[in-house]
């Protein structure tokens, strides 16, 4: 068992376990790193989540404590499960949607309640603004052909 004083040295070794001793990735830390897996710039990120690149920055850096919808649009913009920067909070790993596993379809489940975790899916991905807006294209498209 390693001693009180081995600890920061064993957390380092293993990287995101929140050990005791560890020093947790801060938020910026963490989203840096996800912008190079991504090859997103701050500006890229700011765009996708319909924020200003400065916002974002002080939210990063922490100057500014985001809201929940604020939160909600960074995480969509690096594709990060929602509850991801709650988690960054509490010394845990953010997870990456296409880490996140979807509940399997049972045979119990309806068309209806595959289609919705479809839905929610595809929202986590997206976000709202961008779903709503393709669709209300696809209705406006579906009702110029209709006679």
């Amino acid at each position: 068992m390693p001693s009180e004083l081995d600890m920061p040295t064993l957390a380092n070794d293993y990287g995101d376990m929140n050990l005791p001793g560890a020093n947790p990735k801060t938020l910026k830390e963490w989203l840096d790193e996800r912008r190079d897996e991504l090859e997103m710039t701050l500006g890229d990120v700011a765009d996708a989540a319909g924020l200003s690149e400065e916002g974002i920055r002080k939210v990063v850096t922490g100057q500014r404590s985001p809201r929940s919808s604020t939160r909600r649009k960074i995480e969509r913009a690096v594709r990060w499960a929602a509850g991801s920067i709650d988690a960054i909070e509490r010394g845990e790993t953010p997870v990456k949607l296409e880490d996140a596993q979807p509940a399997p379809a049972t045979p119990q489940s309806t068309q209806e309640e595959r289609d919705m975790a479809i839905l929610e899916q595809a929202l986590d991905a997206v976000g709202l603004d961008a779903a709503l807006t393709l669709i209300l294209k696809r209705v406006q498209e579906r009702n110029e052909h209709r006679p």
